[in-house]
């Protein structure tokens, strides 16, 4: 199985896009993230980010982060499983989240 698409997000110039793959029978998942820029007339994206852009690519990884958490503990409380320490080492900002939590 080659790897496909599952999400793509997006912040101001910064955009990752989740992937599923398969490794020995078991889905792997993976993110890439990119940054697009106009030159000239011509919309282009690049592999590398200004200091910036970092904020976007923080916010980014810290709501794909916060979901993988929650569906995590989801899973837990429907399976009945001791929850696991799965803190997040940050806070997301709950309006920026909201933003971008319909893309999931």
């Amino acid at each position: 199985m080659s790897n496909k698409v599952i999400k793509k997000l997006s912040i101001g110039k910064c955009n990752a896009t989740l992937w599923q793959g398969e490794y020995q029978g078991k889905p792997t998942y993976s993110v890439s993230f990119q940054k697009s820029y106009k030159a000239k007339d011509e919309w282009k994206n690049t592999n590398f980010f200004t200091l910036p852009d970092l904020r976007d690519l923080y916010i980014l990884i810290g709501h794909i982060v916060n979901k993988q958490v929650k569906e995590k503990q989801q899973s837990n409380k429907q399976t009945q499983q001791p929850a696991q320490n799965n803190d997040v080492p940050f806070e997301i900002d709950s309006e920026i989240d909201e933003q971008i939590e319909g893309a999931f």
